[in-house]
């Protein structure tokens, strides 16, 4: 696929804002382990993708993650060894 070079270059920048999907749907950042959601503007909202990189948070009624893209778990340990593991 021809944008995974630009995801990789993205997750190597931002590895701190990773978040993977629950059980329960719902995503839980990699970082500090918060409970968010894929926002409901977002094109990937009804997508539910595995793992995640994101730009910001909102907060409404609960929390939201906004400009995200799909990413790969591998990328992750790959990009960032010394603060992820596999």
């Amino acid at each position: 696929e021809d944008t995974i070079a630009l995801r990789k270059a993205l997750v190597a920048g931002f590895f701190f804002n990773a978040a993977q999907r629950q059980p329960d749907g719902c995503y839980r950042t990699l970082a500090n382990a918060q409970t968010v959601r894929i926002h409901p503007s977002s094109t990937l909202f009804q997508k539910k993708p595995e793992t995640v990189l994101f730009n910001e948070i909102v907060y409404t009624s609960k929390l939201y993650i906004r400009e995200i893209s799909i990413i790969e778990s591998t990328w992750l340990v790959e990009l960032a060894p010394k603060y992820y593991k596999a």
